[in-house]
């Protein structure tokens, strides 16, 4: 598995695929079915993501982009049609007419798609042949979408609706005939149901009840209903418009069965067509996010991932609602550890995630959220960000978390491995340990790990690189520090590359005051760690 579901729930990666919707029903199932490009894949990514570029070019016209939407919008799902003919099933009428639906779309489509040069979608020799594929379901010249058992499918089907139209307008007129010369001889009207209802103790009811013509079809304590009886005459047209009526349905899936017969040789191009069209409609989603979030074409890199201006699309989103604006990410991760240091809320954990949802996005040939954008193809993405608590196996966080991290070290060949503070489970001195031991491991794998960590331990590991989050700001107006609400604008985001020296950041007190806490309680916790500062130093 690629990325498995832990990991993306904490990129938020269902709530950005939600954001990846596909028109056609056949996009949105291929959606379902997915698959990242992973590693030996790079020269079909790089045709993939070209491919979305010239779509992309393109779509900038907007009355090319509204047609070619509009066919989307229209195409059913006609996937199981096709199988069934592939399977020489004759499909019934309703599924005809889905057919020629996507065949009609699929030909505008197709002559969008041809007249802005798009030949990687679809053939000028295929537009041709989907018109004639039109055409063996349109029998007259005009082409037009609906369908229809058309009299023009077999010259005896006119003869026969002919016959039967007349049988059935003479039982008609007959029964209008029989109905007035009821009508003159009594008082009564008939109703809708062409039923004459009659008071039974009225004089009427005992003219009605007398005629050869009526029969009693029901009654209550007050009423009585007649209906006509058929004549003779009538019954013989009945059954005869029931004998032209088998025989019409008998034509109608001769028709069917030669129409099955006449497409099944088209059966394979049509799938070829269904997949060209599948493929441009998640090529489509993605170009309307990489529109949303102004996306750039991921580069191919033979070594580091590198980020310029990358952003978290759902972080900055949330953000936006807030009227806040997200602090992009500069970033660097080369094969080892990369360690990512800062205070508390200073944004170490949004630019971890912000890289793996880049990398994941450009995995699966999105244009990322990201001014630039380099990277290998990775044979997966795993992280332990958050609680990892095994409730079912019965373990702690702690436990969760080592469990987890076991099976992810052991994991070839080496993929982005995002690490959020090792060992924060734990007593302190051992969680600095592991947590610098693990970071030790990695940088002398072959994983591209970024490790978020608070312990000091972790910076002493040879050959580790690193940011540090810019941390918080001296506001000129101390008071304005102190109001929650103005938190976030007394925080910088940017990464900055760790430089010799460089300590973690000592800020928890100032953020549990500004957070709320009680000041005698945040002032106790400084005198104690002004205390264990003085002895290591005494």
């Amino acid at each position: 598995m690629w990325m498995d579901e832990t990991t993306g729930q904490a990129l938020s990666w269902p709530e950005i695929w939600t954001r990846f919707q596909p028109i056609t029903p056949f996009g949105q199932r291929a959606k379902r079915s997915l698959a990242p490009f992973v590693p030996g894949q790079e020269a079909a990514w790089q045709e993939s993501l070209e491919e979305l570029e010239r779509l992309m070019n393109t779509a900038r016209q907007p009355d090319w982009r509204e047609s070619v939407e509009a066919c989307l919008r229209h195409m059913p799902d006609v996937e199981p049609i096709l199988h069934r003919l592939e399977c020489g099933e004759v499909p019934g009428l309703s599924e005809w007419f889905h057919l020629k639906q996507w065949l009609w779309y699929m030909h505008r489509w197709a002559q969008c798609l041809t007249r802005q040069a798009l030949h990687e979608w679809i053939s000028s020799d295929a537009v041709c042949r989907i018109e004639t594929c039109l055409h063996k379901l349109n029998p007259r010249p005009k082409l037009e979408p609906t369908f229809w058992l058309d009299d023009a499918f077999d010259p005896e089907l006119a003869d026969l609706r002919r016959r039967r139209e007349a049988c059935e307008r003479n039982i008609r007129d007959n029964r209008e005939a029989l109905a007035r010369e009821i009508e003159r001889l009594t008082s009564v009207r008939r109703n809708r149901e062409g039923e004459w209802v009659v008071d039974r103790r009225s004089p009427e009811a005992a003219k009605l009840e007398a005629m050869d013509a009526l029969t009693r079809v029901r009654e209550t304590p007050f009423d009585v209903v007649y209906r006509a009886k058929p004549t003779l005459q009538e019954q013989e047209w009945m059954a005869e418009r029931e004998r032209i009526g088998e025989r019409i349905r008998e034509v109608e899936s001769a028709v069917l069965a030669r129409l099955a017969a006449s497409f099944r040789p088209d059966v394979p191009v049509m799938l070829e067509w269904l997949a060209s069209v599948t493929r441009f409609d998640l090529q489509w989603a993605r170009m309307w996010l990489s529109e949303r979030w102004n996306g750039c074409r991921p580069r191919l890199s033979d070594g580091p991932i590198r980020l310029k201006g990358a952003v978290h699309p759902v972080v900055a989103e949330r953000l936006a609602e807030q009227g806040h604006t997200f602090t992009p990410v500069d970033l660097e991760v080369e094969r080892g550890v990369t360690v990512i240091i800062g205070p508390n809320m200073g944004g170490k954990t949004v630019a971890m995630k912000t890289l793996g949802v880049a990398v994941a996005l450009a995995h699966y040939g999105f244009f990322v959220p990201a001014q630039n954008c380099e990277l290998p193809l990775v044979p997966f993405l795993a992280g332990i960000i958050g609680d990892t608590q095994d409730a079912e196996g019965g373990l702690s966080t702690f436990g969760g978390e080592m469990a987890r991290l076991g099976k992810l070290l052991q994991r070839c060949p080496g993929g982005l491995l995002l690490l959020d503070e090792v060992g924060r489970g734990t007593n302190p001195p051992e969680g600095a340990a592991l947590s610098a031991a693990v970071t030790a491991h990695l940088s002398r794998g072959e994983h591209w790990a970024v490790h978020v960590t608070h312990h000091h331990e972790v910076l002493e590991v040879a050959g580790i690189r690193g940011y540090r989050t810019a941390g918080w700001k001296r506001p000129p107006d101390a008071s304005a520090f102190h109001r929650p609400e103005n938190w976030r604008d007394w925080i910088d985001y940017r990464l900055i590359p760790l430089k010799p020296g460089d300590e973690i950041p000592r800020q928890a007190t100032s953020v549990a005051r500004l957070m709320g806490l009680p000041e005698l309680v945040v002032r106790d916790a400084e005198r104690r760690l002004a205390a264990q500062r003085n002895n290591r130093h005494g």
